[in-house]
């Protein structure tokens, strides 16, 4: 979707209140309704948050049917924000339109034995988000020519710094990338490359057979003899 669009993939809607299960396991979400049942997307990501303060908010999301919890098929976003705005508490985001753009995915659903072996696997996508986001860090500092010093990663996300690097985008499709290396030819002002060497001496041989008299008829890749 991304590739396509040529941005994040992103879902906005106003938080609604949901069962508060996460609140429970120790990880609240903003709970997304999505209308439609099959979304462009599904999964875990690692997202971004607008809309709930002035600056974007890292976080972690889940889009999909929740097979852990319910079999109804609903299809529902819950995003886990890695930083939490002081001032929101823990009823100031239901009723406000968020934003929520999709950027990397660490797996698809998964249905988990247990609450216990829920709770684990949301602490586990958290810290691959954690993990990602520090990565992002260090690559934006890399395209400024500087070195990443340790620690650098998690400093800046508890400074609210969450901005993705500005690198190819991950997860692009065989056909996109084949897509974006044509159009960059293309800008660029790159012809197409010669044939080589090497192949243009086969065709000479495959076709060195052929009558001078005039046209052949091709059969099978082997030329045909003319009539006269």
């Amino acid at each position: 979707a991304a590739a396509l669009l040529g941005r994040p993939y992103a879902i906005s809607g106003r938080v609604v209140r949901g069962r508060q299960l996460g609140r429970e396991l120790g990880f609240r979400t903003l709970n997304l309704r999505f209308g439609h049942p099959r979304p462009a997307a599904h999964g875990i990501f690692v997202v971004r948050v607008t809309g709930l303060g002035p600056t974007p908010l890292p976080g972690v999301a889940s889009l999909g049917v929740r097979p852990t919890i319910e079999d109804a098929g609903r299809v529902l976003l819950e995003t886990h924000c890695l930083q939490w705005p002081e001032d929101l508490g823990l009823e100031g985001a239901y009723g406000r339109c968020v934003r929520v753009e999709l950027l990397h995915k660490l797996h698809a659903e998964r249905r988990y034995a247990s609450l216990e072996a829920l709770q684990a696997g949301i602490a586990q996508d958290r810290d691959d988000a954690l993990a990602w986001w520090a990565r992002q860090v260090c690559a934006r500092a890399c395209e400024a020519g500087r070195p990443c010093m340790a620690g650098e990663g998690r400093a800046a996300l508890s400074r609210g710094e969450a901005e993705p690097a500005r690198g190819r985008p991950e997860g692009l499709s065989r056909l996109a990338k084949a897509r974006a290396r044509f159009h960059a030819r293309r800008r660029n002002g790159q012809k197409r490359q010669a044939m080589p060497a090497s192949a243009r001496q086969a065709v000479r041989s495959r076709t060195s057979g052929l009558s001078a008299a005039g046209p052949s008829r091709v059969v099978m890749g082997r030329p045909a003899p003319t009539t006269q």
